[in-house]
């Protein structure tokens, strides 16, 4: 092993202060390989006084070993065993390695002698532990930070000390332990910690305000897995789940049952994200004030500046080099926060005990919405593969790129700028189009309404599994602490008819106008958004017609020729509510126009989420990196220093998280139909996601204040409507924006051969070039002047001085059904009406309603036929809340018959006494 081992990289709880009782509970031997040298003689006297040590310390040596005992260079540099691993292996045999796992979790490495040698072959650290069970362990459950001020700013000084003072002051009324240390930053400036420790009468107190479940009996429903269990492992792999399962009943903690309680160690009852979270609690009620209430909180000192900043710690370093005794902290980062574990499942218990609920239920989500998405991956694969196996057999692309269709000349696209062209250009966007938008594609659009409602009704039921797990099924926001802010600005109080408490009121009238401001201005921004939006669309249409003004070797009379042909079709019935302010915009491809949103979507999917996550990967890292660069020269500093140079939590920082995935769902669900591979791409985007926010949160980030919640909130309701709204937009995608509705009625009503022969030319419809000709002045060399007709992508009749030629074609190229069998004349007074601009709604109209009923009934009725909880939850919530029932009722009962033996023994007491005054 050639790593080079930071001395302070094992120690797995921060700023334990303890006493020590064993002369020698580890020694730890790190040796580092020097490069030129094999210095074999060093190592074998270094490895034999070693060796010595162990054989005279054999019964107290390694009580407690939390890293490894040794980890050397072995042999040499012609790689032949060497002295210092026979005396390894002869330390690791004096060592008691069964003790490894009954460490606690809190314990701590302190450093009483630190050597280091000349040339840095090795280095010994004496390390002290704690490990009688009746003392208790003070950890670090909270840093705070502050720095005095300079000379000049002595009146400031003494303002911030006196408030610091105070604010210490009553924390210790609350029955918190502070200890303080002073460090010396690089700069040469000093940072004052303050260490906050919580006793366990102060946990016991708070856990009971925050109504947190602790366990208070075994689970006998929940039945183990076994290792033949086969289905279990695959369902627990598929979740993304440790299959670590909840193994007590839960109720609410109460201190005077509190031996009613599962408590077998008192310094790991309460996890140290509760502990963490439990004097937040306390920090942020505790004032800093004699009279005014508003003078509370430490989130006011650190505005003020009293404070620099006030921070849970993380459990040690996040690296280690041994497996069997590992913090959470290097558990999560060794199986969870690396790219190369992105096969392994999410220990979601782990990230739950150091992140807390709220955490561990977005990475919940996410790996389960990542894994949801693998059915409609291999749909989405089998939609491309479709199109690519049947690209050179797809007619329409063929008459394009090598039939007659290809020699047909189009109108120009848009107003200015633009001429006339040959079908035949657009031939590679006709088989890209096909690729991605083909009979498969119309299946996949269908299936994946459908899906969505699925997948949000699986996530019920698991996230009621979770909530169970996590001792969460009950939790009301009605249930939590009212916030610290709410209690400081609110005047008025009212008893709770509930709960029969005074509790602060905010009155009806008060939170009307707040939520009528709030809708307002809600509204005022959402309007804002989309007239900006709008406006950058008009913008980009106007503007493309004064392009022209730009180019002097543009020739006036193009500009007469489109303003001409826009004024043409403004003629036309259906098309003067396409001119915007009297502009055109573009026109789509004769494909279609789902080629343009392929594109964009493919931008979104690809381009911008990759970008985004390197973004997101990289910058912690680098700033990282720039801080270690900094303070390079701090080689061996104390945990909480370590942890303020890390980046510190932003605000709200699920929030983005949960945003950007409630994006990708939307883009995902809501075109599915133009894009089926961006399934694929956000499966692989969330795959890379679980790793690097593991990795944010773990290594780069100070640790996250843990928080209590059940479910997903409000972004559940966005997930429900995009998933509704997926059948509409899906559905108009492919009776509008895609082809499949006109392929449809093409080939089952007007075709006689049942196959898509002649329809690009009946999707084109025909356009006279006259008045072109004439506004560019009878140029004879112009394009109008020399041809009769352009086409147009539309479904309109021909004007009729077109109209022979247009049935004609029809009759005669396309082997029309509808027109041959008509039977009329160019005579007949049925022609005018043939060739009237006069339309009504067409078949699309009929089969988008269609399509979007049975799908919406088919959606509903999944979303009814799915239950939200399992019933095995079902069973167990029960059972948990019978037996916490009955812990009470046996409490209730023991304490009256307490009162009536003390009563009974009272009495008989009385009754002696009177019998022996009586004789």
């Amino acid at each position: 092993d050639n790593r080079s081992i930071d001395l302070e990289q094992n120690i797995p709880a921060a700023g334990v202060n303890r006493t020590a009782t064993d002369s020698w509970a580890a020694l730890d031997f790190h040796c580092q390989r020097r490069q030129g040298s094999t210095l074999w003689f060093t190592r074998a006297c270094v490895g034999c006084f070693v060796t010595l040590i162990a054989i005279i310390h054999n019964s107290k040596i390694l009580n407690c070993l939390r890293v490894s005992s040794i980890q050397c260079v072995w042999g040499t540099r012609n790689k032949s065993p060497s002295l210092v691993r026979l005396c390894g292996d002869r330390i690791a045999r004096y060592a008691n390695w069964s003790l490894i796992r009954q460490c606690n979790a809190c314990q701590t490495q302190h450093i009483i002698n630190h050597r280091s040698y000349r040339r840095n072959f090795c280095t010994m650290k004496k390390i002290h532990s704690v490990m009688e069970n009746h003392i208790e362990e003070e950890c670090i459950d909270f840093v705070l930070l502050y720095q005095f001020c300079s000379s000049d700013e002595s009146e400031l000084n003494c303002l911030q000390e006196e408030k610091r003072e105070i604010f210490e002051k009553n924390l210790q009324d609350e029955g918190l332990k502070l200890t303080y240390t002073t460090e010396e930053a690089p700069d040469g400036t000093s940072l004052n910690f303050v260490h906050i420790h919580a006793p366990w009468e102060v946990l016991c107190k708070q856990a009971e305000m925050l109504k947190l479940r602790m366990p208070i009996k075994e689970n006998d429903l929940d039945k183990p897995m076994e290792k033949s269990d086969l289905w279990q492992r695959v369902k627990n792999w598929i979740l993304f789940s440790d299959g670590e399962h909840r193994h007590y009943f839960t109720t609410k903690f109460r201190r005077d049952l509190v031996d009613k309680f599962n408590i077998p160690n008192r310094a790991t009852f309460f996890t140290t994200a509760q502990r963490s979270r439990m004097v937040w609690d306390i920090l942020v009620r505790t004032g800093y004030g004699s009279v005014n209430r508003y003078k509370r909180g430490i989130d006011h000192l650190i505005r003020q500046g009293v404070y620099l900043d006030a921070f849970p710690l993380h459990e040690g370093s996040s690296k280690s080099y041994s497996k069997q005794s590992m913090t959470d902290r290097q558990y999560l980062y060794r199986y969870w926060a690396r790219m190369s574990k992105w096969w392994r499942p999410q220990p979601y218990e782990v990230i739950r005990r150091y992140f807390g609920e709220k955490i561990a239920l977005y990475f919940a989500w996410l790996g389960f919405y990542t894994f949801a998405l693998i059915p409609v991956v291999i749909l989405g694969i089998c939609c491309v593969v479709y199109g690519y196996i049947f690209l050179n057999t797809y007619i329409p692309s063929m008459d394009i790129c090598h039939g007659e269709a290809g020699k047909i000349i189009m109108c120009p696209n848009c107003d200015v700028g633009c001429d006339f062209w040959v079908l035949k250009s657009s031939c590679l966007y006709s088989k890209i189009t096909f690729l991605f938008e083909n009979n498969a594609t119309v299946l996949y659009a269908l299936v994946m309404p459908i899906w969505a409602t699925v997948f949000l009704e699986m996530w019920k039921r698991r996230q009621g599994q979770l909530s169970w797990f996590w001792n969460l099924y009950d939790f009301q926001l009605e249930e939590d602490v009212i916030r610290p802010e709410f209690q400081m600005y609110v005047t008025r109080t009212r008893i709770n008819p509930i709960t029969q408490e005074r509790e602060p009121h905010l009155p009806f009238s008060n939170r009307m106008w707040r939520l009528i401001s709030s809708c307002v201005a809600v509204i005022f921004f959402l309007c804002l958004v989309l007239a900006l939006t709008v406006t950058v669309i008009l913008y980009r249409i106007i503007v493309s017609h004064h392009f022209d003004k730009t180019d002097i070797q543009m020739v006036r009379s193009n500009a007469n020729l489109a303003a001409a042909f826009t004024a043409s079709f403004a003629t036309l019935p259906g098309k003067a509510d396409a001119l915007i302010f009297g502009y055109r915009p573009e026109a789509c491809e004769p494909s279609g126009c789902m080629i343009e949103l392929l594109i964009q979507l493919a931008m979104v999917m690809i381009g911008k989420q990759f970008l985004n996550g390197v973004l997101e990967t990289m910058l912690p890292c680098f700033f990282k990196r720039v801080r270690k660069y900094k303070y390079k020269n701090m080689e061996n500093i104390n945990s909480w220093l370590r942890d303020y140079f890390l980046n510190p939590i932003p605000k709200g920082f699920l929030i983005s998280e949960y945003l950007e995935m409630v994006l990708q769902y939307g883009f995902v669900t809501l075109f599915a139909a133009a894009f089926p591979l961006a399934p694929l791409f956000a499966f692989l985007n969330n795959a890379v996601e679980i790793r690097s926010d593991a990795y944010k949160y773990t290594v780069n980030f100070r640790r996250p204040l843990s928080s209590r919640t059940k479910d997903l909130g409000i972004w559940m309701n966005i997930l429900t409507c995009i998933s509704s709204l997926a059948v509409l937009t899906n559905a108009s995608l492919i009776a509008f924006t895609g082809d499949f509705i006109s392929k449809s009625v093409y080939i089952w009503h007007y075709s006689a051969t049942r196959t898509l022969r002649g329809f690009v030319e009946s999707e084109l419809s025909y356009f006279d070039t006259k008045p072109m000709c004439l506004a560019n002045n009878n140029d004879q060399n112009s394009t109008a002047c020399n041809i009769t007709h352009c086409r147009y992508r539309d479904y309109r009749n021909p004007p009729c001085s077109l109209a022979e030629k247009y049935f004609s074609t029809l009759t005669d190229k396309t082997v029309d059904n509808y027109y041959s069998s008509v039977n009329f004349t160019l005579s007949d007074a049925a022609l005018p009406t043939l060739c009237s601009d006069n339309y009504e709604r067409n078949v699309r109209w009929w089969h988008i309603m269609a399509v979007r009923n049975v799908v919406l009934f088919i959606k509903f009725s999944i979303s009814y036929l799915i239950p939200d909880l399992p019933g095995k939850v079902n069973v167990q919530i029960q059972r948990e809340k019978y037996l916490a029932k009955q812990a009470l009722y046996e409490h209730v009962l023991n304490k009256r018959l307490m009162m009536q033996r003390s009563k009974k023994m009272t009495e008989n007491q009385n009754n002696d006494d009177q019998q022996t005054s009586a004789l």
